[in-house]
């Protein structure tokens, strides 16, 4: 199946009605598969527009509201209804076309057009690109999820141009929310084993923030009096009046002041919802 195909039908599974954008070279192949779908494409006059209405569907229906827009100049216009999203918390996917992932000065003359993608990393949860197509219907998943997980926000996906067209041959596929919840319990008791010999701070990340474990997280926090710190994407997850609040660790590795003087004292860092792999994780 094309990279293309798996985008739409995935977007069905989740549900979504409507998507909001303008079609353009780099981002053609989805709007041709949008056709052929049940969702409704509404057509705007230039990007801002689609991502400031995906902005408003995100906030009114409490789903993520998609906007879908070309490369280069179509990426840049929707920057302000991004940031509106990110500072409001509203559910947004933002899906874009990308320059080819290999060829260099081909687009406009800059030296590395993939660093237009790059500097939504400031302004959005997470930032991907998909450079395989067996990875395109793991990457729409975890970007709806993930916007509405913790604070919610928007989340970029770009598809180079070179990619968007090609076939899948083995999609990587996953159940979300089953891979990423984990064992409370087990997380509970490491707790305990560790509590009574070390200084322990409770990092919260983006893929932990789920809302029907809340409670529980909340508990544990508050039971055990921990010192607790979150990422951007995280923050108002845990009450800051519950446990010890230590701060938040910035995109920009700027550190919170309290949280700088924790990290000076603690023993142990315990990471909930943290990949080791992750761009959170190099944070610290």
């Amino acid at each position: 199946m094309k990279l293309s195909d798996i985008v739409v039908d995935r977007l069905e599974d989740l549900k979504v009605r409507y998507i909001f954008g303008i079609p353009g070279t780099h981002i053609y192949h989805i709007f041709k598969s949008l056709e052929n779908s049940g969702i409704k494409t509404i057509i705007t006059r230039h990007e801002q527009n689609a991502v400031y209405m995906a902005d408003i569907y995100g906030r009114l229906t409490g789903k993520p509201g998609i906007a879908i827009v070309t490369a280069g100049p179509g990426i840049l216009n929707g920057f302000t209804g991004i940031g509106q999203s990110f500072s409001e918390s509203s559910p947004l996917l933002y899906i874009t076309g990308e320059t080819s992932s290999e060829g260099y000065y081909e687009f406009h003359g800059l030296d590395n057009p993939l660093q237009i993608s790059k500097a939504l990393e400031k302004i959005t949860k997470s930032s991907y690109i998909i450079f395989d197509p067996d990875f395109a219907d793991w990457a729409i998943k975890l970007g709806y999820n993930l916007s509405l997980y913790g604070r919610r926000g928007p989340i970029h996906i770009a598809i180079p141009h070179d990619v968007i067209g090609l076939e899948s041959s083995n999609p990587i596929t996953t159940d979300f929310e089953r891979e990423y919840i984990g064992d409370i319990e087990a997380f509970r008791d490491m707790i305990k084993k560790y509590l009574d010999n070390s200084k322990i701070l409770f990092l919260i990340g983006s893929e932990g923030a789920y809302p029907d474990i809340q409670d529980k997280i909340i508990y544990i926090i508050d039971k055990n009096n921990l010192c607790h710190a979150s990422y951007p994407s995280t923050i108002g997850f845990i009450p800051q009046d519950i446990g010890t609040y230590a701060g938040y660790i910035d995109k920009s590795h700027l550190i919170y002041p309290p949280l700088r003087k924790a990290l000076e004292d603690i023993d142990m860092i315990i990471g909930w919802g943290v990949r080791p792999e992750s761009p959170e994780a190099s944070y610290i």
